[in-house]
């Protein structure tokens, strides 16, 4: 034992830990008798962040002499005891290299109640079941629907995710299981893929819908996906949980907006957002009619029907047709033509179909000036409006 740590040892004996704490954690070897000395103030100060440090100096092979894992356990136990939220972390992964389900889970409880985030706990490996369930954000570390499955059974055993499962079932891991049980690839953020062998699919169905109940958007998709089609095919219950997912947003995350959309059009249904606009469209209003007409045209939110679009252009031209592509709105405004949006979107269309687009739409116009020349012909008293309602 040196000088420095000698007068580290005196400070921390007077209560100034700080350097000898630092001292540890920049990793220096160090002696066994300064090590035990140092060990003897952490436990009678109950310094957490020094027995910590001293463990890890443990875990690094910087201790002189012989030092086993048996004195890195307990140590790290300590520091977690004391209120080191990290050693409580650590203690979490190595009881669970070591397959020790019951002190694994024990410890990432205690790191949790001590303050590490669910964030911090899944960073280590991409993956982590304790994440937050309903009551919390039951989106957890996930943004929506995007981003990968978060189950990584190469790594660790499904013995663990199911242990874990049974003692705190949380949306996202019923999910994730639900996954392996139905025998699709699951995957870590590393990359790192497993697969189950001997699906289960309808334990993994039972997992789902525990999870989508819970508000888990992923497995709302996932049964939307399963009772559409196939073995397990139910129209009523995927459209239950299509406007479970569709209520779940809030239509401001346009990657979660785009996959509603795509759902309604394979579904042949139409988000409520679609049945608002075609409610407004139904008196009147050109621009709902080309917004609902648009929609019909893409089959975005609803399904992909041509002559629905046009039958809504047409109502829209009705209510809105001017030669300069101009309109005086309810303020008396003039404004730009919501049906030049419209012709904006024939020219978004596949190249192909561009010339049918347009020839439907000039026919739209055709149709309404030959029902103005009618109407005046016989002196119609209500003839064919072209102001907005």
């Amino acid at each position: 034992m040196n000088e420095h740590e000698r007068n580290l040892l005196a400070q921390a004996n007077e209560g100034k830990t700080d350097a000898l704490e630092a001292y540890v954690w920049d990793l220096n070897a160090i002696s066994r008798e300064f090590f035990d000395h140092a060990v003897s103030i952490g436990e009678r100060t109950r310094n957490g962040n020094l027995l910590s440090g001293l463990s890890s100096s443990i875990e690094n092979k910087l201790v002189g002499g012989e030092v086993g894992l048996d004195e890195y356990f307990r140590l790290s136990e300590l520091a977690s005891d004391y209120g080191d939220k990290y050693s409580s972390q650590q203690l979490g992964w190595d009881y669970l290299k070591r397959q020790n389900w019951e002190k694994a889970f024990q410890y990432f409880e205690i790191a949790l109640k001590q303050g590490v985030s669910n964030v911090d706990l899944a960073s280590d490996y991409g993956c982590h079941p304790l994440v937050p369930g309903k009551g919390d954000d039951p989106r957890g570390i996930r943004d929506y629907i995007v981003g990968t499955n978060d189950l990584c059974p190469e790594l660790f055993p499904i013995d663990w995710w199911l242990f874990v499962l049974d003692r705190k079932p949380t949306p996202i891991l019923e999910y994730l299981i639900g996954l392996w049980y139905w025998g699709d690839p699951v995957e870590s953020r590393n990359n790192v893929c497993g697969r189950n062998n001997s699906p289960d699919k309808l334990k993994a169905l039972e997992l789902f819908e525990r999870s989508a109940a819970g508000g888990c958007p992923d497995a709302m998709l996932k049964l939307v996906d399963i009772y559409a089609k196939g073995e397990f095919s139910d129209s009523e219950k995927a459209l239950k949980w299509f406007r479970e997912l569709e209520d779940f947003g809030d239509g401001s995350k346009k990657t979660f907006q785009d996959i509603v959309d795509i759902k309604a059009r394979e579904l042949g249904v139409t988000t409520r957002q679609v049945q608002a606009l075609e409610e407004k469209a139904q008196d009147g209003y050109p621009e709902a009619c080309v917004d609902v007409a648009i929609a019909y045209l893409f089959g975005k939110g609803a399904p992909k029907d041509l002559d629905k679009a046009f039958s809504y252009v047409e109502e829209a031209i009705s209510n809105d047709y001017v030669e300069d592509g101009t309109m005086v709105d309810l303020d008396g405004n003039v404004v730009q033509s919501p049906l030049v949006r419209f012709h904006a979107a024939i020219d978004d269309a596949p190249k192909a179909e561009q010339p049918e687009l347009m020839k439907r739409l000039e026919d739209c116009y055709s149709k309404y000036e030959e029902a103005i020349r009618e109407c005046a012909n016989r002196n119609c008293p209500n003839p064919p409006q072209n102001e907005m309602k």
